[in-house]
């Protein structure tokens, strides 16, 4: 069984798989209970980073899965 790992949104965004994505607005950070700063999943990064206005490096594959 996986254990879940938590980092900050700096800590994923310096993660190999997404190194060089820049969040321009972080709309999927808004909202009371949501801060840049918090601990989170990769699920919950993905979900909140898709909500949100990115630049993507050029040409970067990313496989971003999403759980319903």
């Amino acid at each position: 069984m996986d254990e879940l790992i938590y980092r900050s949104a700096e800590g994923w965004l310096s993660d190999p798989k997404y190194r060089g994505v820049k969040v321009i607005d972080p709309d999927g950070w808004r909202g009371e209970d949501c801060s840049w700063e918090e601990s989170i999943t990769e699920e919950e990064f993905v979900r909140r980073l898709l909500r949100s206005t990115c630049r993507w490096p050029y040409q970067k594959q990313v496989s971003l899965q999403v759980l319903s």
